[in-house]
């Protein structure tokens, strides 16, 4: 029985005894589970409380908080979790798929330059202006991000961007690397590191995530930008942890791109084997048919070091994602 089964399984079965079946046997003290606090370990499988987990982030030089990019429950999980590392004696450093390199600059002037004296209204007013510096005006997830950015710059912690700028990201997709400029080229930075179960999982992955219209030459370069992309973040933690002696690097970033242990994981351990690294991603708990979970092309490594489990986004649909592209494109 596979690991995602079995952790249903043993989810469903806490959760009914907990309270959550139609007819819960009687308790004196009923607890409720809810699988927003629902931890597993992988592969065992076994359930993890929050505070054991704690004892193994904060032991962790590299920690990644694997996330859906628009799910509050998720964010507020990443927020404690960072919280509970500073209660700890922790000054993590925090790195954001979300923003790229050349924006480090300005984000360690906010969290690490001196706080301004001006009132509180003049205050905002230094936020809205990091926003406007990093290209976030007017996008409604700044919320998800915003709380630790402000709770870094409360206790002066280094933030950082880990991907390539956007410009980059485009030019890759759209032309291919050999197609690029030298100068372009010299731009994006390659671990070396290669291997083939990790291009065919991605290929196809990349391919249902474009409902299928990914093929021959675009699904490469879509690929190569993916690389590109985990290549760079590898390098920017690697950097960072030149600099942070044994305090952790809490980075956020896309849940596929540490998803089995690999991605931006297995190339950091490429550049450095030294570097103690713990993967944890957050999962929602779905109904089963609004489940994707595609195990036939999975290479056999767990999926994460540690699952925590989620509420689904608000107002999220189930269904085919791809249902509405087909039908407009049949017209």
């Amino acid at each position: 029985m596979s690991i995602y089964i079995r952790v249903t399984l043993l989810l469903a079965t806490l959760l009914f005894i907990n309270g959550c079946g139609t007819t819960p046997a009687p308790a004196p003290k009923p607890q409720q589970v809810t699988y927003n606090g629902f931890i597993v370990h992988l592969p065992s499988g076994d359930t993890v409380h929050k505070e054991d987990l704690l004892d193994k982030l904060v032991d962790s030089q590299v920690i990644y908080l694997g996330e859906k990019h628009d799910n509050p429950y998720q964010h507020q999980s990443q927020l404690e979790i960072v919280e509970r590392l500073i209660k700890r004696g922790k000054r993590p450093a925090i790195g954001f798929e979300f923003f790229s390199q050349e924006q480090t600059g300005w984000l360690m002037n906010y969290t690490l330059g001196y706080k301004s004296l001006m009132v509180p209204v003049m205050e905002k007013r230094v936020e809205g202006y990091l926003r406007k510096k990093l290209g976030w005006q007017g996008r409604n997830d700044w919320k998800f991000y915003a709380p630790l950015i402000e709770l870094a710059r409360k206790h002066k912690l280094p933030v950082f961007g880990a991907d390539l700028p956007k410009g980059t990201k485009v030019r890759l997709t759209r032309t291919g690397l050999a197609k690029m400029s030298s100068l372009e080229k010299s731009l994006i930075f390659s671990t070396g590191f290669s291997d083939d179960k990790y291009r065919l999982a991605m290929h196809k992955r990349l391919s249902q995530s474009h409902c299928g219209t990914a093929r021959g030459d675009f699904l490469e370069r879509l690929y190569q930008t993916w690389l590109a992309r985990n290549d760079a973040m590898a390098k920017s933690i690697v950097e960072m942890r030149k600099e942070m002696d044994d305090e952790p690097i809490v980075v956020l970033l896309g849940l596929a791109h540490v998803q089995n242990n690999m991605g931006v994981y297995d190339r950091v351990a490429h550049l450095d084997p030294t570097i103690r690294q713990v993967n944890l991603g957050f999962r929602e708990m779905l109904p089963e048919e609004h489940s994707h979970d595609d195990e036939e092309t999975k290479p056999e490594h767990p999926d994460h070091n540690y699952l925590w489990f989620t509420p689904p986004t608000p107002g999220q649909k189930g269904g085919d994602p791809c249902a509405q592209f087909r039908k407009v494109h049949k017209k």
